[in-house]
């Protein structure tokens, strides 16, 4: 295969990507707004098309790895910018332009995920908190750890399991 061909290849594995890191930052903005809006239905359904896109990100990645390695590359930055240097003008503005959009969207979605995934944390201590009062536990001694995680006191558990 030439390496025009080869380009044009790579090229369009990361235009897929894109278009797939696209469609999942949108459905991660839609699980934002479900969550916000504590429709559990949709962030059910949204969870299952996440690991739809996931996968087929995954696949994408392979494919693209898989063609640049063919060429006796290394799957890393400085080769990839290397390899994109060695085509023509064209080429080179096609494919450092997607390059730099799977990565710019990739962190987007890193960043949209990690705040949802905050916001169901938040969720789901409050839900403990509220079924703990609810049952009439004794978890009303419940603290913060370090880690903004509800805990006991161990002076108050240690004095308990001594009674």
């Amino acid at each position: 295969m030439s390496n025009v061909t080869q380009g044009r290849s790579i090229n369009n594995i990361l235009i897929q990507e894109v278009d797939t890191l696209t469609t999942l930052l949108s459905l991660l903005q839609k699980e934002s707004t479900s969550l916000s809006e504590n429709n559990l239905e949709a962030v059910a359904s949204i969870a299952d098309n996440k690991k739809k896109i996931l996968s087929t990100l995954e696949l994408l990645e392979r494919k693209r790895i898989s063609s640049f390695s063919s060429q006796g590359k290394q799957a890393n930055q400085h080769e990839f910018e290397e390899y994109i240097d060695q085509h023509n003008e064209d080429t080179q503005g096609q494919l450092a332009n997607n390059w730099q959009q799977v990565e710019s969207l990739g962190v987007q979605c890193q960043r949209q995920n990690l705040i949802n995934g905050n916001v169901i944390e938040c969720n789901r201590q409050a839900t403990e908190q509220i079924l703990s009062l609810l049952r009439g536990s004794e978890n009303g001694d419940l603290t913060y750890g370090p880690s903004g995680r509800t805990i006991q006191p161990q002076i108050l558990t240690n004095t308990r399991s001594q009674a």
